[in-house]
């Protein structure tokens, strides 16, 4: 099952998203060893606090597996940041 979650349903779905950091601070930081962002055993990056719209992957035993998070298709945050001319 997909699962999407818009900024305005973050509060009702903040255990999905507890979960999703999760994840990927235990793959990013633990398995991978790279240099990311975290707090406690959950991992952010600056794409977080743009409210972007997150698609999760349900597993059959309702686990999430690791999805990126979309961008708000109005904006070229994303396009900016990576291209270096964020900030």
């Amino acid at each position: 099952m997909m699962q999407l979650i818009t900024p305005d349903c973050y509060a009702e779905f903040a255990s999905e998203l507890r979960e999703m950091h999760g994840l990927r601070y235990r793959v990013f930081k633990k398995r991978l060893d790279w240099e990311v962002q975290t707090e406690g055993e959950m991992e952010t990056d600056p794409f977080d606090s743009l409210n972007p719209v997150y698609l999760l992957l349900k597993g059959s035993d309702w686990r999430t597996w690791l999805r990126p998070p979309f961008a708000d298709h109005r904006t070229d945050y994303v396009a900016r940041y990576v291209s270096g001319a964020a900030g």
